[in-house]
């Protein structure tokens, strides 16, 4: 608790704050001696005696404690934003009040679940208001005074039951039923998605707080598609199919969505995950997610204002049940993606994710690829991972322009053979820690340039032959690439002063030394029209800046468009740095399509897929599938000849 009363709460969606019995095996690593049976015990979580007129707790799950929230101070709003409790005595106990003054206190509450808890809210003189909340009691009710009383407002919610009568409370678009019979749906370890054809989807009101409004548009009621242990030898794309709650609101808690949950599927072919789609694994205890081998692909592609998602279920899911049970694998939980081989030749399975989410809880493990004759490469650019571990020693590994929080990250060269290189550029580490394995002398060069290591800990540094330089660490308590350190390279005495802005939180102030002081200009390094302050002030021609860059927005909103074409700016300068790499007319596979254009649109350079590139990008054919024409889209940057082939690069 800060001096002004609030709190140190950061999580967002699919990265929540998680508060529980030491018994709890469910999420974090296992503490010695845990019983593995989590249960109710006499504990208050978190107590504050401030006088801040105003408390906000957001993105946060509380299981099995006696008192989850105590607030001691009178005349105190608290709000809990998209918060679940479970198994809890209380959720919220207004402490004041038992002399003779009553405590006068309001709670707000906004998208939050309460699942077998005895009360929500317990005090003396309390309002409650309330949108979008699912209470299903078991012992008590929803609120309970012992005082003078409490009134309240609820709007959008469900109710199952409400102990003591509803003369309290005024109900607007509610549900509010003796049992819980029938309204629910269980998938997984979530018991509260609402049940299949629902009378309480699209039932509900807008005119609730309009920023709970916006967040639950993005959020959903309706459970994933599962997929369990299947072999999967044709290609497949995962697309955003579980529907969000666009349209009139339904009632309860809303879920931050998952598309497709997956446990022990094993990929033989290529899987494309398209923008906006969230992919979970369930599962633990040497289970996996995605297990991709026999140079299978996985391209996870999301955008600058629609990101993939690669997550954990416990990170969405509350765990009322154990139908999905957690069961760490020593230190950390089975991989979400898995790049196994499973036999004894060279395997080039591979995986390339751009503008994707990963976020495991304390414990969990985003990729594991660490099998020696691994031939492929994995890479990850415009990323952000939250917790867990991801271990990469074989095969190479491409990560550019990430942010990693509280992050375990393995880097390695088990490969078979010499040569193995790993690029890590330009990325941001806040917390966590950084492991370095070169097992082959023949390995690298290893690049590892701009980065910004914030009280990251480097447990092994790089070899003096690795290219190490304009790197940026926040004291050197935690370690160092090189020993001293390299010219370019920067010590802080403190973290940067990160600033909240359009796409993230981890912005640079405007004087921040670590603004264009990279060892190569922006545009080498694929940021051009990225920036890492909250004006949008884009890299362009400079130096690049060390850390982690986003995309630059306009007044809108949404990334550059300065030609206004539809777009982004940062999308066209892909073509540039492309044409400057690859050969326009390069065609490895033979079926007319010109790599540049596989590799734009998220294709290996080797699948004969004329349907996909055309249904991507609204191309024109010749009468033998060659790319005759662009018809819409990118033709003001390709010209090609009779044959299909680019002719030009327009620009």
């Amino acid at each position: 608790m800060d001096p002004a009363g609030g709190f140190g709460f950061h999580g967002v969606s699919y990265s929540p704050t998680v508060l529980t019995d030491c018994n709890d095996n469910t999420v974090g690593d296992t503490i010695n001696n845990s019983t593995g049976a989590p249960s109710r015990g006499n504990a208050y979580f978190l107590t504050w005696y401030s006088t801040n007129p105003a408390v906000t707790i957001s993105h946060a799950r509380f299981s099995y404690a006696y008192a989850a929230l105590s607030d001691y101070p009178s005349e105190t709003t608290v709000t809990i934003r998209h918060c679940q409790f479970v198994s809890c005595g209380y959720g919220l106990f207004f402490c004041g009040g038992f002399g003779s003054v009553p405590a006068t206190n309001e709670l707000c509450l906004q998208n939050v679940l309460a699942a077998e808890d005895s009360w929500m809210v317990l005090g003396d003189v309390f309002s409650v208001n309330g949108e979008n909340i699912t209470d299903d009691t078991s012992i008590g009710g929803f609120a309970y005074s012992y005082g003078t009383g409490y009134t309240g407002n609820i709007t959008n919610s469900i109710i199952t039951p409400l102990w003591g009568g509803t003369n309290n409370i005024i109900f607007d678009h509610c549900e509010v039923a003796a049992s819980d019979s029938g309204i629910y749906q269980t998938v997984g370890a979530a018991s509260y998605y609402l049940a299949t054809n629902s009378p309480y989807r699209g039932a509900g009101t807008t005119n609730i707080d309009a920023q709970t409004l916006a967040d639950l548009e993005t959020m959903t009621t309706y459970p994933p598609l599962v997929v369990f242990q299947g072999i999967a030898d044709a290609n497949i794309t995962y697309s955003p199919v579980v529907q969000r709650n666009t349209g009139a609101m339904d009632y309860g808690y809303h879920y931050d969505p998952i598309d497709v949950a997956a446990v022990q599927y094993l990929i033989n072919s290529t899987v494309q995950v398209l923008p906006g789609t969230v992919l979970a694994a369930y599962g633990g205890s040497s289970f996996y997610g995605i297990l991709l081998t026999a140079g299978s692909t996985m391209n996870c592609q999301g955008t600058a204002t629609s990101p993939s998602y690669i997550v954990n279920y416990n990170t969405v899911q509350e765990q009322s049940n154990t139908n999905w049970p957690y069961k760490p694998y020593g230190s950390y939980n089975g991989p979400a993606i898995y790049l196994f081989t499973n036999g004894p030749g060279a395997d080039a399975s591979s995986f390339y994710c751009r503008f994707t989410i990963w976020s495991q809880l304390a414990g969990g493990m985003h990729l594991f690829a660490g099998i020696s004759n691994l031939t492929g490469s994995s890479a990850l650019q415009d990323c952000q991972l939250f917790n867990g571990l991801l271990w990469n020693t074989a095969p190479a590994a491409y990560i550019t322009n990430c942010l990693f929080q509280n992050v375990w990250v393995w880097l390695g060269s088990e490969a078979t053979g010499p040569g193995m290189t790993d690029v890590f550029n330009n990325n941001l580490m806040v917390g966590g820690t950084l492991l370095l394995q070169e097992l082959n002398s023949g390995d690298g060069p290893w690049s590892f340039q701009n980065n910004l290591f914030d009280q990251a800990s480097i447990t092994t540094p790089a070899l003096g032959t690795d290219l190490c330089r304009n790197n940026a660490y926040v004291t050197t308590n935690f370690g160092t690439l090189t020993s001293p350190t390299n010219t370019g390279d920067q010590v802080l005495s403190n973290s940067p002063a990160y600033q909240v802005g359009a796409l993230g939180q981890n912005y640079y102030p405007t004087n921040s030394s670590l603004i264009h002081a990279g060892d190569m200009s922006a545009s080498a390094a694929g940021l051009y029209y990225y920036t890492v302050t909250t004006n949008n002030a884009v890299e362009g021609t400079n130096t690049v800046s060390i850390g982690f860059n986003y995309v630059a927005v306009g007044t809108n909103g949404l990334p550059l468009d300065t030609d206004a074409n539809g777009i982004p700016n940062y999308l066209e300068s892909d073509f540039g740095w492309l044409t400057n790499h690859i050969s326009l007319s390069q065609d490895t596979s033979g079926d007319g399509i010109p790599d540049v254009w596989k590799i734009l649109w998220g294709l290996n350079a080797g699948i004969n897929n004329v349907n996909q590139v055309q249904e991507r990008a609204n191309y024109t054919y010749d009468g033998t599938g060659r790319l005759e024409n662009d018809s819409s889209i990118l033709g003001e940057f390709f010209s090609f000849d009779g044959e299909g082939n680019i002719q030009s690069d327009q620009p």
